[in-house]
């Protein structure tokens, strides 16, 4: 395994505790509706989906991705409650979609899904038109940096369904795509100068054109990701209004903040991702390096939209 390896979680406890709340928040979410004499199917789309496997140190797809820790949990919902929960994963990049493809195919035969190759932005459209109109939809969102769309999110919240969202928010990807897209890039080396227009393309398509006015701060870059949201809450009932608790995953001494951003009008959701996180963060195999002060910082609680 190389050292700098992508998929390779040996020195990520931050991404092992990401998929843990996942798995642990989807399996309740799941369980809550099967209970619902209304719903029929349940769906779950998985916007950045990633390769389905990571590695551990020498141990190699030793740690089920996000793709599979759905589909584990859709066996399990068909064989125990003969309930469908069906998984839309979408994956951009093509050496990684094959991989991603490969790994998801034992389940062909167990439960339904499907493997989209393409961006979030650019497939949403054809994802939307996938699930029927009164099928609860969980969606998560996992990009690199900012690479989900601003009018892809205005789509999902379009759709009539009740929606759920956990969404990953690093402060440094969003902090080094400001930083490129502010480099005067007429005096830079052409790779360098790339990169800047490309990221500066990224701000405007999720902040708009008035990127160069977010501040600096965390909370406030955080607030404006979280934008889109209050702005739809302006637009619907009070009963049908969208809150979020954020979860600070405090790692490297506070010096990359790594947030799971999770967003539901069901004030019973809210206070299970809470129990499902008090739960993770007492489980000393994954937070026994961290400190008591670190520990009590891990979660914000409220955070309004």
């Amino acid at each position: 395994m190389t050292k700098n390896d992508f998929w390779d979680l040996a020195e990520k406890p931050q991404t092992k505790i990401k998929l843990r709340i996942l798995r642990d928040y989807l399996r309740a979410w799941v369980t809550i509706f099967t209970k619902q004499k209304w719903c029929k199917s349940l769906y779950y789309v998985d916007c950045c989906a990633g390769r389905g496997k990571y590695h551990n140190g020498d141990q190699k797809d030793i740690i089920d991705g996000s793709p599979l820790i759905a589909l584990s949990i859709a066996e399990e919902l068909k064989a125990k409650n003969n309930f469908e929960l069906t998984c839309i994963f979408v994956e951009q990049e093509p050496a990684t979609f094959k991989e991603l493809e490969k790994i998801c195919s034992p389940f062909k035969s167990k439960v339904g899904f499907h493997v989209i190759q393409g961006s979030i932005n650019s497939k949403i459209e054809e994802i939307l038109t996938l699930i029927p109109k009164e099928a609860p939809i969980f969606f998560f969102i996992d990009p690199e940096g900012i690479s989900i769309h601003r009018e892809t999110i205005e789509k999902i919240l379009q759709k009539q369904n009740i929606k759920e969202f956990l969404i990953t928010y690093i402060q440094k990807g969003i902090e080094r795509c400001l930083g490129f897209g502010k480099k005067d890039v007429k005096n830079l080396p052409i790779d360098i100068q790339k990169r800047a227009i490309s990221n500066l393309k990224k701000i405007e398509d999720f902040f708009g054109t008035d990127w160069e006015k977010l501040s600096k701060d965390q909370k406030e870059n955080l607030k404006n990701y979280l934008g889109i949201f209050s702005e739809y809450n302006e637009t619907v009932e009070e009963k049908d209004k969208l809150e979020s608790r954020i979860i600070d995953i405090f790692y490297n001494r506070g010096r990359n903040k790594y947030y799971l951003i999770f967003i539901s009008r069901n004030k019973n959701a809210l206070k299970i991702i809470e129990d499902v996180f008090t739960t993770i963060k007492l489980d000393g195999t994954l937070f026994n390096a961290l400190s008591y002060k670190e520990k009590r910082k891990m979660l914000q609680g409220t955070f309004e939209i």
